[in-house]
């Protein structure tokens, strides 16, 4: 119970930082005459938490060696947060020396079909 309570503790945690990241981040990139903006405060949230997930990850069960419930509360709570990309990213990175096959499906399955579903579900609620 103490491990659900912290990691649940983690996603809110990763969470606010994202928020935080993103709407700072609009400051500097202000939306002009409704169009989109490149979304700075995302694409640097999702490197970042790629770059933690990886470095973390492998100084946990090294260097700084913690307990199970706080490695998961910290990885998958404030990271996952934070950032679900982080996740896709140390999942394909580990796959891939095992199988690059799987890993480049992986990868192609996720970011094309993500962006082909986000488009999709823009139709549908658009009554398209």
């Amino acid at each position: 119970m103490r491990a659900l309570l912290l990691l649940m503790l983690g996603g809110a945690v990763g969470t606010a930082l994202r928020y935080g990241l993103v709407v700072g981040s609009r400051v500097f990139n202000p939306v002009v005459e409704g169009k989109p903006y490149f979304p700075w405060g995302t694409l640097a949230v999702n490197l970042l938490g790629c770059f933690a997930v990886g470095f973390l990850t492998v100084m946990f069960v090294g260097p700084w060696p913690l307990r199970e419930e706080y490695r998961v509360a910290i990885v998958y709570g404030v990271l996952g947060g934070f950032t679900t990309f982080s996740s896709f990213a140390i999942e394909t990175a580990a796959l891939a020396p095992y199988s690059r096959t799987q890993a480049l499906l992986y990868v192609l399955l996720s970011v094309v079909g993500g962006i082909g579903l986000a488009v999709l579900g823009g139709l549908l609620a658009r009554g398209r």
